[in-house]
């Protein structure tokens, strides 16, 4: 994996060796907005955590934290609205203050949700990162659903999957508009199944958990499905 150039206070020697994988992309500067992007239970938090170090007054905001209650998580979906509102608030007020790096851990599915953040980092001088985490489950609904911590259902996951918005840029993020429609650029299609060979109901699974998107990506869920098998007889054979 290759990297931009990095800002002293962002040298990857500097970096957590967790051996948690990783990819950056945009630019740096002594004052950063880092905005994770990644489905539940893909190892974004474990990467937010390790960047924490990366600068000497960085901090975490994820939406999330609006729903934490003494230690409980008690999320309510008609709050939503109302709660990123608050974690925006609350990025504002980070920035007003200098802090760096400022790490937004969200899903930061569509490019739309991300669009406060990128305009309020730009009109104050702070640079904008996309980050993501590499693990190999990343776009595995059914080992998504294992791993997530907040029981997110593998169907959610695949919906939420197929509104992924790819590519993503400053410039894509900041003119976004708010859509329901699906991206036109599924981060699944050239999907390889990570079934234990001999499996059959493992790669049943993987392909199940895609078969709930909506009808119109029947090709591409066509597509999928031939490579899923390619990929399963070839681990197979080896």
């Amino acid at each position: 994996m290759t990297c931009p150039p990095q800002s002293p206070d962002l040298n990857p020697s500097k970096m957590p060796s967790s051996g948690t994988p990783f990819r950056f992309h945009g630019y740096h500067s002594s004052l950063v907005l880092i905005l994770m992007r990644g489905l539940p239970g893909s190892g974004k938090s474990t990467l937010a955590r390790e960047l924490l170090s990366t600068g000497p007054s960085g901090l975490i905001l994820s939406t999330d934290d609006y729903f934490a209650q003494r230690d409980a998580y008690c999320y309510e979906p008609g709050l939503l609205g109302a709660a990123h509102e608050w974690n925006q608030s609350r990025a504002k007020d980070a920035m007003h203050d200098g802090r760096s790096p400022i790490i937004i851990d969200n899903t930061n599915i569509q490019a739309w949700e991300m669009k406060p953040y990128v305009k309020m980092a730009l009109e104050r001088g702070y640079k904008v990162d996309f980050c993501e985490p590499d693990t190999s489950w990343k776009f595995n609904p059914y080992e998504l659903e294992k791993r997530n911590k907040h029981g997110v259902p593998q169907e959610k996951i695949a919906r939420m999957m197929a509104h992924f918005s790819f590519p993503i840029s400053i410039d894509i993020a900041a003119n976004s508009g708010k859509s329901p429609g699906c991206s036109k650029h599924l981060p699944f299609r050239n999907y390889r199944c990570h079934c234990a060979p001999g499996n059959t109901q493992s790669f049943r699974n993987c392909f199940n958990s895609l078969v709930i998107i909506s009808p119109q990506f029947c090709d591409s869920l066509q597509r999928v499905y031939w490579t899923m098998l390619l990929g399963y007889c070839l681990d197979m054979q080896s």
